[in-house]
């Protein structure tokens, strides 16, 4: 065996070493390629990613710098905490200790502040590698501002349906009461007539309250069982329809008041409104002019219409005990709200009708006088 001399060992070492050399080299290349390619993502990408401590900002990219507004001066070596809502400061502690455990983030919501001062929600998936911590962010604000206003719609919408119940509550208290305190005043002067044409006549005034009443309830129960849209609801209504049903449900009342009602539709025959509201608004002002005339003289009712600056406008006078605006004028359409000691009044019909009235986008407002009388007026599409 011929044995290499030192000359020949020594070329064959440096020959290993140089195509070591060469493969480092090419590994190195290889890495740096590769990292390239990560430098060029982490540029390019619109998500937001930065690379961070338990406390610092040590890397972020463009996106990043886009959303919140900062520069990367305003960023780098920056305790991330001093950029998140004062609200969302604990949570976002107790994440990062998670992280620092080994336990990875997934969909963590906060909120930073940009440089303009306002904030942006970000949804944050993060990974612990070694020390430090990777992150991907997305801003969610426009989600959270949906949401926000949707919540917000949902809570608008909830307190007007607990306002509706509550004025369907009363309404149907209300509505019901007049009518049943009619048949209770038609059963009793029948009782007393002795007359046979006079029984027939409060007879039929009888079966035609009754006829109403039943309508009214079948109303009442279509309004529980369907419950559209306030503009599905409307529908053109005659206004001497609703009258006519207001007058002869309080047919007994009239009578016994020897009340003069009079009417006038012509200047505006009708409205686009909900059934059951202008018939309870008819009978709502109609009741409330008998129950508070005045034993001075025979009360004189008018409901009158017309349209002036292209809105409906129902005017309803009457001659009665009026009220003193200067004492009660803030307490007027208040619940339970009662000014005269009149038997029955319990303060609900000028508050329901208020309620109906605006909730159709319209104003209820009165003029009055004691011992005088008052007007009320309707302004139906005031909006």
């Amino acid at each position: 065996m011929i044995s290499k001399t030192p000359i020949l060992a020594k070329f064959e070492n440096l020959e290993i070493k140089n195509r070591e050399l060469i493969n480092l080299k090419k590994e190195l290349a290889s890495v740096k390629s590769e990292f390239n390619q990560i430098e060029k993502f982490f540029t390019l990408s619109i998500d937001l990613l930065c690379i961070a401590d338990g406390e610092y900002f040590k890397k972020i990219n463009p996106a990043f710098m886009k959303v919140l507004g900062y520069s990367e001066e305003d960023l780098l070596g920056k305790p991330f905490l001093d950029f998140i809502h004062p609200d969302d400061i604990q949570l976002t502690i107790a994440e990062v200790v998670k992280l620092q455990q080994g336990i990875p983030t997934i969909y963590f919501e906060n909120r930073y502040r940009c440089k303009d001062g306002s904030y942006k929600w970000l949804s944050w998936t993060s990974s612990p590698v070694g020390d430090l911590l990777y992150a991907v962010a997305h801003d969610i604000t426009n989600r959270k501002n949906a949401e926000a206003e949707f919540r917000e719609i949902l809570t608008t919408k909830l307190s007007i349906q607990k306002r509706q119940l509550l004025s369907f509550v009363h309404m149907t208290s209300h509505d019901l009461r007049g009518p049943v305190g009619n048949i209770h005043s038609l059963l009793s002067m029948y009782k007393e007539s002795n007359s046979e044409e006079e029984k027939q006549f409060l007879f039929e005034k009888f079966e035609t309250v009754v006829v109403h009443l039943s309508e009214t309830l079948n109303k009442l129960v279509e309004t529980l069982q369907i419950k559209e849209e306030e503009n599905k609801e409307r529908e053109i209504l005659q206004f001497n329809d609703s009258f006519i049903k207001a007058y002869e449900m309080l047919s007994a009342q009239i009578m016994e008041t020897k009340a003069e009602v009079i009417s006038d539709f012509s200047n505006a025959t009708e409205v686009n409104y909900p059934k059951i509201y202008l018939e309870s608004i008819m009978l709502n002002l109609l009741s409330n002019a008998l129950k508070y005339s005045s034993k001075k003289r025979n009360p004189k009712i008018i409901f009158k219409t017309c349209i002036k600056n292209g809105q409906t406008i129902l005017t309803v006078t009457d001659n009665g005990l009026g009220i003193d605006l200067n004492v009660h004028g803030k307490k007027i359409f208040g619940l339970h709200k009662t000014f005269h000691r009149v038997e029955n009044a319990k303060g609900i019909g000028l508050f329901m009708t208020k309620a109906q009235v605006e909730a159709m986008g319209g104003k209820i407002s009165i003029e009055s006088q004691v011992d005088k009388g008052s007007v009320f007026k309707i302004i139906f599409n005031a909006k």
